[in-house]
């Protein structure tokens, strides 16, 4: 995978993370959950580029970690 697709699946993550904040944090716990577990998706893309997250410093793992983090968060919300 490029460096840019890498990147570019970064900031989509960051992207839907927030936008999943936004939508939790107005109680609408159904719609985050889908859009976290649609960040997640992207977190284990990255994953399955560790060598490359690696070299270009994305924090791959921390991504993952955050996006399970956020599920069980809005499981215990629901």
């Amino acid at each position: 995978m490029s460096n840019s697709d890498l990147r570019a699946i970064e900031q989509y993550w960051q992207t839907l993370t927030r936008s999943s904040n936004v939508l939790f944090n107005a109680d609408n716990f159904e719609e985050a959950l889908l859009s976290y577990q649609s960040a997640l998706s992207s977190a284990e893309l990255l994953n399955n580029h560790i060598i490359d997250c690696i070299r270009l410093n994305v924090p791959f793992m921390q991504v993952y970690i955050i996006s399970c983090n956020n599920l069980v968060n809005t499981y215990i919300a629901l």
